[in-house]
């Protein structure tokens, strides 16, 4: 067959030239050269003629032997008659070939689900199990791509991803009813797209995305949990113009039921497992808690009872003013850690009210500073506040905040040297207000950054013993400014000092 008629041949519509009058006559076409009942014609063409026999199994019509005769061959009744006993026998032979593959596809289907009931019980790593399930779905149905995304907040996410390229489809995310995943997901079953931009039951498809990494046909299958709610969807995909078929449909259908049940089955242990984790990293804190709090708190105690028992007995007016100083200070100190430990239980039991409204940072910052200033006298540090001019109201909960100011306050003179200094500068910065305390103290390594602001992490044992303290202002800090919507930073040098900073969000008349 010349190579012309291999391209203009290779699919007709049904009706149309010979074999597609044929296939809809039900009849064994004749034509003995190209002027008759030809309709797909090119330069060139050829002088041939036809006979078209029709496959028929009880009046439907399977196909269409089409047999190329030379012009002017001469319709003949014996060879219709044995081209019609062929036909005849090979509608057999198709419809034999055609149970076969449906049985093979069976098996696939069975194998596919004895496979993951296997993972059921081997496997409960939820990451691996996504990354069989997507793989496994790929080799049945012989696609291009598969991948597997999760139903969240009304929103699919996608995860796990065989032979996608673009790193802008593997970050899409689809809200409700966009795109195949959704229409799957609301009639709880397959969907099969066979040509993604032209399907007119798609909702606001996301074309570009789609059109950038090849993709034309699609198989979408809903993951529903026990309670018949969706989980996720499967989707397996193709490049090639490759049409998904309602046996491919049924097959992974079985198998998704099977792996829905596989992937509800490792959620539900991933998060046991990091509860227990939580639980058995509060039990661990606890215990830290317990043994650190309980040396801390006595230190003061024992102190300030040392020092009124030697102010009692001293009867210098000045060295008695000196043992009070220092009964007070210890009293000051137990104070704020009696204050964190209460700050963190209501943090982590959420018992913490968050009552944000309009706040004027002057005085917040004001009163904080007031209650130090005996500290800064006694250690003759040096304080310059430095407030930008009309500085804006922030959206922030009063106690909250001072309690934020208080721990970053209370660092910088922990840590600073006797002489030092302390600034406080506050500006608007966009649409926030940013606040930092300086100080000219021990400074902190570039590589503790972020350890300090973890619960009960202290830089090293020798300050634990020189500065005291149960390494949690820092953590409550953080998140009363996270919970505001702000962020908090540090800058450093070991030597020379430290600057934290924190932003608060700008208070807005009619927002919240």
């Amino acid at each position: 067959l010349p190579k012309p008629l291999q391209t203009v041949c290779a699919q007709v519509p049904f009706g149309t030239c010979i074999c597609g009058r044929a296939a809809m006559s039900g009849k064994i076409e004749f034509a003995d050269r190209v002027e008759v009942h030809h309709d797909n014609k090119y330069k060139g063409i050829p002088p041939h003629g036809h006979y078209c026999i029709p496959l028929l199994s009880a009046g439907k019509v399977l196909g269409v032997i089409n047999i190329y005769l030379t012009k002017g061959h001469i319709r003949d009744e014996r060879e219709t008659e044995f081209l019609g006993a062929v036909a005849d026998v090979l509608v057999g032979i198709v419809q034999r070939k055609r149970a076969e593959e449906r049985l093979k596809l069976s098996l696939s289907e069975l194998e596919a689900v004895c496979i993951i009931d296997r993972h059921i019980i081997q496997n409960l790593e939820l990451s691996a199990l996504l990354r069989f399930i997507v793989t496994r779905a790929k080799e049945l149905t012989g696609s291009d791509v598969a991948f597997f995304g999760f139903i969240e907040d009304n929103v699919i996410s996608y995860r796990t991803f065989r032979g996608i390229r673009t790193k802008a489809f593997k970050e899409l995310e689809l809200e409700k009813d966009r795109g195949v995943g959704w229409f799957a997901c609301i009639d709880r079953y397959p969907v099969i797209v066979n040509d993604y931009y032209t399907d007119t039951r798609l909702v606001d498809p996301p074309y570009d995305i789609v059109k950038k990494e090849g993709l034309k046909s699609f198989l979408a299958l809903p993951f529903m949990s026990a309670k018949d709610e969706p989980l996720g969807i499967l989707y397996v995909a193709n490049r090639k113009d490759v049409k998904f078929t309602e046996e491919q449909s049924t097959m992974l259908y079985t198998f998704a039921e099977q792996s829905a049940l596989a992937v509800e089955h490792a959620r539900l242990f991933e998060e046991t497992k990091r509860a227990y984790e939580k639980l058995k990293s509060l039990d661990e804190l606890k215990s830290d808690v317990i043994s650190n709090v309980s040396h801390e708190l006595r230190t003061p105690i024992t102190i300030a009872g040392s020092a009124i028992e030697l102010a009692r007995l001293e009867k210098d007016p000045r060295e008695r003013n000196k043992f009070l100083a220092l009964a007070l200070k210890s009293l000051v100190r137990q104070n704020v850690i009696v204050e964190n430990l209460i700050e963190a239980a209501s943090l982590e039991r959420g018992m913490k009210a968050f009552r944000p409204s309009a706040i004027d940072l002057r005085p917040i910052i004001d009163e904080v500073f007031s209650e130090f200033k005996p500290v800064f006298t006694k250690e003759k540090i040096g304080v310059a506040i430095n407030l930008e001019e009309d500085l804006p109201d922030v959206s922030a909960d009063p106690e909250q905040l001072k309690h934020a100011l208080r721990t970053l306050v209370n660092n910088a003179i922990k840590f600073n040297k006797i002489g030092g200094r302390l600034t406080c500068t506050a500006k608007a910065k966009d649409d926030m207000v940013e606040v930092c305390i300086s100080d000219t103290g021990i400074g902190i390594p570039g590589d503790k950054f972020t350890k300090i602001f973890d619960r009960l992490y202290q830089l090293d044992s020798s300050t634990k013993r020189t500065y005291g303290g149960i390494g949690m202002g820092l953590s409550i800090a953080k998140e009363i400014i996270e919970v505001h919507g702000g962020k908090i930073t540090v800058e450093s040098e070991v030597g020379k000092g430290s600057r934290f900073c924190f932003t608060i969000p700008i208070f807005k008349k009619g927002g919240d």
